[in-house]
């Protein structure tokens, strides 16, 4: 975890929070603010404050990494309209408001995918209320979310994960697509 701007003296509250959101979908243990650290040590979780690296201009922002056998990294702020921001995920530069119910895609890069992600959601009944896709720097993948006025079951989750998504190209010919990862957080 790091701490940039004025939010650095206040690390020791951030992570104990961030600990308690990482933990609310691993364990059935009541998590609060105050077992959090405790909770983590009993699960070999390791807690590391990094001290900023204030040359990256990042304002006023605190980035998580988690990291088992895959690493993400995720930095967020609270905007000039007091809203709980994402702005990076990974690679990916987004803008997500952290709010409602929310599905995050990552996937291989190709024509048609976003189209394939809209089509499933039609087929699972979830209406789409916001959504938004960015591709990596060198355009081999992509992240998208949608924000859904709807939870989605989990399977649908697994199921991208395990099966990709199909795609149809112009000609009415099929591939299928690999899904990195998929998930959906309600806030």
């Amino acid at each position: 975890l790091s701490c940039y701007g004025q939010l650095n003296e206040y690390s020791d509250t951030i992570s104990r929070a961030a600990i308690k959101g990482s933990l609310k979908f691993s364990t059935d243990m009541l998590v609060n603010y105050f077992n959090a650290k405790h909770i983590a040590a009993e699960k070999n979780i390791g807690i590391k404050l990094r001290q900023p690296d204030l040359s990256k201009k990042y304002g006023e922002s605190v980035t998580v990494d988690l990291v088992d056998s895959k690493r993400i990294s995720i930095r967020g702020t609270i905007d000039e309209e007091g809203r709980t921001v994402v702005k990076r995920i990974n690679e990916y530069l987004v803008n997500i408001e952290l709010k409602g119910n929310l599905a995050f895609f990552e996937y291989d890069d190709s024509k048609g995918a976003l189209e394939a992600l809209g089509r499933l959601a039609k087929e699972k009944d979830l209406n789409i209320v916001n959504t938004n896709q960015v591709s990596s720097s060198d355009r081999t993948k992509a992240f998208c979310f949608f924000e859904l006025d709807s939870v989605p079951s989990t399977k649908i989750f697994d199921d991208l994960e395990n099966e990709g998504l199909v795609i149809y190209d112009k000609f009415g010919n099929t591939k299928n697509l690999k899904v990195h990862h998929a998930v959906g957080i309600v806030f």
